[in-house]
């Protein structure tokens, strides 16, 4: 399954946002990535091939989710979900 993102989820805090190795467009706040898009981010956008660093968040539009990546190989895992 894949995301997807719309051009305002593009956007930077200064409209400047960058792209990952996967081609998927976040904003930076400290060392975290933040990402905006719709869809299950778990298998796209993996951490250690698009070196998205650990506690980056996306934010699922499509559905009320906030998901963190959570473990090196790229598990994003939805906050406040029972684990």
């Amino acid at each position: 399954m894949a995301i997807t993102q719309v051009q305002a989820d593009k956007r930077g805090i200064t409209d400047i946002a960058q792209k990952d190795a996967s081609g998927y467009y976040y904003i930076t706040i400290g060392a975290i990535w933040i990402y905006v898009g719709s869809g299950d981010p778990n298998g796209v956008i993996v951490g250690t091939v698009a070196g998205t660093p650990l506690g980056s968040l996306f934010f699922r539009v499509d559905t009320p989710k906030v998901y963190q990546q959570t473990i090196v190989n790229g598990t994003w895992s939805a906050v406040g979900a029972e684990t």
